[in-house]
């Protein structure tokens, strides 16, 4: 292998940055001593989750707001999510190479802290984006690989009561 196409990653990955570190990758991918890429390992991961939590209160006038209400608060919360290529495979055959992505998840919802319940809208995957988990090879059909897709846009509620 030629010095040239090895860098060395000095700092973090996102949340996998204390796997990679001081791991080489070749042509932006991570890859091990050997210089094979590692499976389910991007380059780069980033993840922002900002929130916010308004109460009734802020929002509407105290004496308009019902007693039973004045704990309660307006919640919401976004998450978005970039992943770069990497293989879902481990025998890194590049027909295994996802290509990278942007997720967008979030939730709206009140809650009562005081009394310990919430009700939330929650939306994931926003952006519908196709991404696999996993892709293996059939083990009776050589050549052909099977994918194992993650969930598309998906939308539910929960209600939750903290006794």
């Amino acid at each position: 292998m030629s010095s040239e196409r090895v860098q060395f990653l000095y700092g973090g990955t996102g949340r996998r940055g204390d796997v990679a570190r001081e791991l080489p990758f070749v042509i932006g991918v991570l890859a091990d001593l050997s210089g094979q890429p590692l499976y389910r390992t991007p380059k780069w991961t980033v993840t922002a989750s900002p929130s916010v939590r308004f109460p009734l209160t802020s929002i509407f006038e105290a004496a308009k707001v019902p007693k039973f209400l004045q704990s309660v608060a307006l919640v919401g919360g976004l998450a978005m999510e970039y992943e770069d290529v990497q293989f879902v495979d481990r025998t890194d055959d590049p027909r295994s190479r996802m290509p990278s992505y942007f997720k967008l998840n979030g939730s709206i919802g009140l809650e009562c802290e005081r009394t310990g319940w919430s009700l939330r809208l929650h939306a994931e995957n926003i952006t519908d984006e196709a991404t696999v988990t996993q892709s293996r090879e059939v083990t009776l059909g050589p050549g052909n690989l099977v994918q194992l897709p993650e969930a598309p846009r998906l939308i539910f509620g929960t209600l939750r009561w903290k006794f």
